[in-house]
């Protein structure tokens, strides 16, 4: 059997491979599928014994006629965050037992948006626009403001405070504010709020566009 982590997004539906070889076609089959959550909790997912089939977790299921064509794989659908842990595929084929495992990771992409999208301020005061980043899994992520100049490649990445927050559902929000002060040349600036997540191909990004007026 093989080890293996298999990537899920939260509400898309998982095969988690169990490759079985060397049975015993003489003898009967048993397929244990079990869960070890980050805590070190083990939980029952699915168990083939004496061909009868009892899925612990709503809606997994293998195809038993796969079973002694050397697939035990287990079917999850439409996956949630609490799925996530790793799991055992135990099977006995009397004598014989052997054991695999794959760590299922779960992912929920962030949304994002900011506000204001076009603010105006006075030369000589103050603004503060917010990015807010929600309903992402795992909390590990990094957002980052970055502020380009009109017509320029130039950009730099600015300080900003960050506060983070857990939802009823396990995932995560995470806002950022930043202050403007600007001068006058400053008109025109772009901010563009950029966030990272294991769940995105690419970062994702957010623009505030500064409109300055002069006193």
């Amino acid at each position: 059997m093989r080890t293996s982590v298999v990537s899920v997004l939260r509400d898309e539906d998982v095969t988690i491979p169990c490759d079985i070889s060397d049975l015993n076609p003489g003898s009967a089959i048993a397929v244990l599928w079990r869960r070890t959550s980050e805590d070190g909790t083990e939980y029952d997912v699915y168990n083939y014994i004496d061909e009868k089939e009892t899925p612990y977790r709503p809606g997994s299921y293998i195809e038993p006629k796969e079973i002694r064509k050397g697939n035990a794989e287990l079917h999850l659908p439409r996956v949630q965050i609490s799925d996530e842990g790793v799991y055992t595929c135990t099977v006995i084929n009397t004598p014989n037992s052997a054991e695999g495992r794959a760590t299922l990771q779960v992912s929920a992409p962030p949304s994002a948006y900011v506000t204001p999208e076009k603010p105006t301020i006075e030369l000589g005061t103050e603004k503060t626009v917010m990015c807010e980043v929600y309903n992402f899994y795992p909390k590990n992520i990094f957002m980052r403001w970055v502020q380009c100049h009109e017509g320029s490649s130039k950009c730099k990445v600015l300080e900003i405070w960050k506060t983070f927050h857990e939802n009823s559902d396990g995932t995560y929000n995470e806002t950022s504010l930043l202050t403007l002060n600007p001068k006058i040349e400053d008109n025109g600036n772009i901010y563009s709020c950029i966030i990272s997540h294991r769940s995105l191909q690419t970062e994702l990004s957010r623009n505030v566009t500064l409109t300055v007026r002069g006193q």
